[in-house]
C-alpha cells in the first residue's frame, strides 16, 4: 500500500508542475493577446498545449488569435478540435463551420454544422447557414429542410427568405412567393428577398411588379447591380428597349468582368435591330469567357443576320469543336448551318491533264496500249460530292484545299468516248466530253547514215572541215512533221513514211549538232553528236582521247578462297576515277576463263575498235599465280591443282597486240605472284612527268603495273588504296602514271612480301609515251 500512494504522490506533484507551467503561458499569451502581438500569443498557446493537450480551453483561446490575423483554416480547425474536447462544444463547432464555409470547405462546413444541431437542437443560427450552405451546394431539399427548422425555432424574416429561395430552386414559384412576402413584412429592408421576389414577377410575367420591386431596391440601394439586370429584361419584355440598355449598361459599369450582364444587352441589342451593338457586346463577352457557348452561339446569329457569314461559320465552327467534345450541344444543327452559310452557285472547274488533248472535243490515246491514265485537276470552292468517269461514279474525300488532283486506270479497248463529271455539295455540276482518238506514242527512231558514227554517236572529220553534209532515216509508224539539225531544216519528203533527209551544216565553230524529229502526233526525239578531230573529241577536250576504264572483280571462286576486297576496291576506284575525264567505266565480275578469253579477244577489242577508244586502262583484282616465270589471272571458275583452268597474262598480250587503234594501254594487276612476265624491262628511278607535257601523250605506251610482283598480296589491298588516295590528293591539272606509280611506291615500302613493278609490255608499239589522268 505505500508503494501506491508514493506513486500517486509523484504523479500528482508532476500534475501540479504542468499546469502551473501551462499557467504561466497562458498568462503570457493573455499579456499579449492585450497588446496587439497575435504571432506571440499563438507560440504561448501552442507551448501550453504541448503541456495540456485535452485542455480544449486553451484550443479556443488559440483560434481567436488565429482568426485576428486572418488565419481562417488554422482557427477552424482549433475551434472544431475545442468542441471535440467539448468546449463549448456546439458554439465552438458552429465558429469552425462559419470558417469553413468562408473558405468553400463544404464538406468540413456542413460536418461541424450537423454536429453543432445534433448538441443543440434548436440552434437558429446554426440551421440558418445550413441552409445556406445548401443552396450554394444546389441542394436545395436539403436547403429547405434546414431553413424550416430554423423557423420552427423563431420566425425571423431571413429565415423566410431562405425558405422562400429553397422553393426557388425547386421551381416551385407559389411557396416561394409565400415566403418571400413573410420575409419582407417582417423585414422591409431584407433587399436580397425583394430581389429573388422580382425574378418571380419576371418568370411569371408580372413585368410592372417587377419593375416596382426594383424599383423599391434601387431606391434603398442605388448600386444594387442585380435590380438593374433584372429592371432591364422586365423593360425589355414590355419592349422598352432604350430603358433596358440602361439599366443593363448602370449594371455592366457596376460589375465590368460579369459575363452575362453583357450577353444580356446583346440580346436588347437584337431585340432591338442594333445587330453591331448586339455583336460587341457578344465580343466583349467572349473577351472575358473565350469559350463560352451561348455569347458564340448569339454571336454567329447576329453574323448570320448581318450577311457576315464568314465570321458565322468561324463561330459555329468553333462552337462544333466544342459540342463534339463534350457532346452536350445540337452537333448537327451546327453542321446544317455552316453547310447553308457555306452555300455558293458557282460550278467545278474541271481541267484535264493526262491524256493531251488533240483539239477542244478530241483526246489522244496510244494505239498500243490497253490501258490510259486519266487525270483529272477538280477547282472549288467547296466539297466535291461526285466524280464520274464515264458511267463509273466515284465518291471520294477531298483534301482541305480546294484544287484536287484524281487519277483513274481506264481499259482502252473498247473506249471511244471520255466524259468528266463533278458535282460538288450544293449540286453545282459540271462536265467535260471528249471523243478518243487512237494514235501511236512511240518516238520517232534516227538513223544517220553520212557521215559515219561510232556506237555513242561520235563523227570523224577532219581538221579542215568547215562544212558537214549529212544523210539520214527517221523511222516512224507516222508521218514526220519536222526534222531540224541545230537551227537548220532538213530536206525531206513529208509524205512518205521513214523519210530520208538532207542537210549541209557549217561546223566551223561547233563541237556538235544537235537531231531533232518530231512526228504528226507530237512524239518528238533530239539525238546530239559530237565530233572528233585529229584524234581528239572536241566534247571531252583531253588530250588522251576518248578513255575507257575496264574494271575487272574476281572475288567469288569455286576451288579459291573468296575475297572481301576486290569489291570495296573497284568502288575505291570508280570513286577515285570519277574526278577524271573518263569517258566509260566497264565493271565485269566474277569471269571464267572462257569469259575472260572472249572478253579480250573479241568483246572488248570490237568495242574499242566501233567507238574508237584512244586510251584504255585494264584494272584486274582477285587471286594471281606465277609458274615458272609466266604470271596468270585466276578465273572464278579456276581448279586449284589444273594450271590449264588459269588465265595467262600472256594471252591478254596477244589481245592487246590486235588493239592497233589505241594510242594508250595502261593494264594495273592488284593480284599477288603474277610477276613482271608483262614487262620488257623494269624502269629506273621513276621520275615525274608534269601536265604541260602532253605530246607524251600524243605517242604511244603500252604499260603495266602490278602490285607484289612474284610475293603474295593480302585481301585487304594496301595497294589498290594508296592508287585510289593518289588520284584524290592530287591538285594538279592531271596526274601521269608515272608519278602515280612514286607515290604508290612510297606506300607500299611498309607491306611485307610486296613490291610493285612498273614497265613496259613486251610485244606490244610503244613510244615511249604515258598515260595521262586529266582532271575534270
Amino acid at each position: 500500500m505505500s508503494r501506491y500512494f508514493v506513486l500517486l504522490f509523484i504523479c500528482c506533484s508532476i500534475g501540479n508542475l504542468m499546469a502551473q507551467s501551462s499557467r504561466a503561458y497562458l498568462k503570457a499569451a493573455e499579456q499579449f493577446i492585450a497588446n496587439g502581438y497575435y504571432e506571440e500569443a499563438i507560440e504561448q498557446y501552442s507551448m501550453a498545449i504541448a503541456l495540456e493537450p485535452q485542455n480544449g480551453k486553451i484550443f479556443e483561446e488559440r483560434a481567436r488569435a488565429y482568426q485576428k490575423l486572418d488565419k481562417a483554416e488554422s482557427a477552424a480547425d482549433d475551434f472544431r478540435r475545442a468542441a471535440v474536447l467539448n468546449e463549448n462544444a456546439p458554439e465552438n463547432y458552429f465558429r469552425s463551420a462559419q470558417l469553413f464555409y468562408d473558405l468553400k470547405q463544404d464538406s468540413d462546413a456542413e460536418a461541424s454544422l450537423l454536429k453543432a444541431t445534433a448538441l443543440k437542437p434548436k440552434y437558429e443560427d446554426a440551421f440558418l447557414l445550413l441552409a445556406n450552405l445548401y443552396l450554394r451546394s444546389s441542394l436545395p431539399l436539403k436547403a429547405l429542410d434546414a431553413a424550416s427548422k430554423a423557423l420552427d425555432v423563431r420566425s425571423t424574416a431571413y429565415a423566410f427568405y431562405l425558405k422562400g429561395y429553397s422553393y426557388f430552386e425547386l421551381k416551385y414559384y407559389t411557396q416561394a412567393e409565400q415566403d418571400l412576402e413573410k420575409a419582407i413584412i417582417k423585414d422591409k429592408l431584407l433587399l436580397d428577398a425583394f430581389i429573388l421576389l422580382a425574378k418571380i414577377k419576371l418568370i411569371n410575367q408580372q413585368y410592372q411588379y417587377a419593375i416596382e420591386n426594383c424599383n423599391y431596391v434601387i431606391m434603398n440601394d442605388r448600386y444594387n447591380q442585380k435590380a438593374y439586370s433584372i429592371r432591364s429584361k422586365a423593360y425589355s419584355s414590355v419592349r422598352e428597349f432604350e430603358k433596358a440598355i440602361a439599366d443593363m449598361s448602370t449594371a455592366i459599369s457596376l460589375d465590368t468582368s460579369n459575363v452575362s450582364y453583357y450577353i444580356d444587352r446583346g440580346k436588347i441589342y437584337l431585340e432591338y435591330a442594333q445587330m453591331q451593338n448586339a455583336i460587341n457586346d457578344f465580343t466583349l463577352a467572349l473577351s472575358y469567357d473565350m469559350l463560352n457557348i451561348e455569347a458564340l452561339q448569339l454571336r454567329a446569329s447576329a453574323y448570320e443576320k448581318t450577311e457576315q457569314n464568314e465570321r458565322a461559320i468561324s463561330d459555329l465552327s468553333l462552337l462544333l469543336t466544342l459540342t463534339e467534345a463534350n457532346e452536350s450541344e445540337p452537333i448537327l444543327e451546327y453542321e446544317n448551318k455552316i453547310y447553308e452559310l457555306s452555300r455558293e452557285h458557282d460550278k467545278p472547274v474541271l481541267t484535264l491533264i493526262t491524256p493531251e488533248l488533240s483539239n477542244d472535243y478530241e483526246v489522244s490515246v496510244a494505239r498500243n496500249s490497253e490501258e490510259v491514265t486519266i487525270t483529272t485537276r477538280i477547282e472549288d470552292a467547296s466539297k466535291i460530292k461526285m466524280f464520274r468517269i464515264n458511267n463509273d461514279t466515284v465518291f471520294y474525300q477531298p483534301s482541305g484545299t480546294n484544287k484536287h488532283d484524281f487519277t483513274e486506270v481506264l481499259d482502252t479497248r473498247e473506249l471511244e468516248f471520255l466524259t468528266l463529271t463533278a458535282v460538288d455539295i450544293y449540286d453545282n455540276t459540271t462536265s467535260l466530253s471528249y471523243s478518243v482518238k487512237k494514235v501511236e506514242t512511240r518516238p520517232p527512231k534516227i538513223t544517220l547514215l553520212n557521215p559515219y558514227t561510232s556506237d555513242d554517236y561520235i563523227i570523224a572529220l577532219n581538221s579542215d572541215d568547215k562544212y558537214l553534209y549529212l544523210e539520214g532515216r527517221i523511222e516512224d509508224e507516222s508521218l514526220i512533221s519536222s526534222i531540224h539539225i541545230d537551227e537548220v531544216t532538213a530536206s525531206y519528203t513529208p509524205s512518205d513514211i521513214n523519210p530520208r533527209f538532207t542537210a549541209t551544216i557549217d561546223i566551223t565553230k561547233k563541237n556538235k549538232i544537235n537531231i531533232r524529229a518530231i512526228d504528226e502526233n507530237g512524239n518528238q526525239i533530239e539525238k546530239e553528236f559530237f565530233f572528233r578531230k585529229d584524234g581528239r573529241i572536241l566534247a571531252y577536250d583531253s588530250p588522251m582521247g576518248k578513255t575507257w576504264v575496264i574494271l575487272i572483280e574476281n572475288s567469288e571462286y569455286k576451288d579459291f578462297p573468296n575475297l572481301n576486297s576486290p569489291a570495296q576496291d573497284m568502288q575505291l576506284m570508280q570513286e577515285a576515277l570519277s574526278h577524271y575525264k573518263i569517258n566509260k567505266v566497264i565493271v565485269k565480275r566474277n569471269l571464267t576463263k572462257r569469259e575472260m578469253e572472249r572478253f579480250f579477244s573479241i568483246d572488248l577489242r570490237d568495242l574499242v575498235r566501233s567507238n574508237q577508244v584512244n586510251s584504255l586502262l585494264i584494272w584486274y583484282a582477285g587471286h594471281g599465280e606465277n609458274i615458272k616465270g609466266d604470271g596468270y589471272w585466276i578465273p572464278s571458275d579456276a581448279s586449284m591443282d589444273v594450271e590449264f583452268s588459269y588465265f595467262n597474262v600472256n594471252a591478254l598480250k596477244a589481245s592487246l597486240y590486235s588493239y592497233s587503234s589505241l594510242t594508250h594501254i595502261l593494264v594495273v594487276s592488284d593480284a599477288c605472284k603474277t610477276g613482271p612476265g608483262f614487262c620488257l624491262a623494269m624502269r629506273g628511278p621513276i621520275e615525274g612527268v608534269a601536265c604541260s607535257e602532253t605530246q607524251l601523250a600524243l605517242k604511244k605506251s603500252a604499260q603495266v603495273y602490278t602490285s607484289a610482283g612474284s610475293g603474295y598480296a593480302y585481301d585487304n589491298s594496301l595497294f589498290t588504296r594508296a592508287f585510289a588516295n593518289a588520284l584524290l590528293n592530287n591538285d594538279d591539272d592531271c596526274a601521269t602514271i608515272d608519278d602515280i606509280v612514286k607515290r604508290v611506291n612510297l606506300v607500299m615500302q611498309s607491306a611485307p612480301n610486296q613490291k610493285p613493278e612498273f614497265g613496259r609490255i613486251k610485244g606490244i608499239n610503244d613510244e615511249l609515251g604515258t598515260f595521262f589522268f586529266m582532271t575534270r
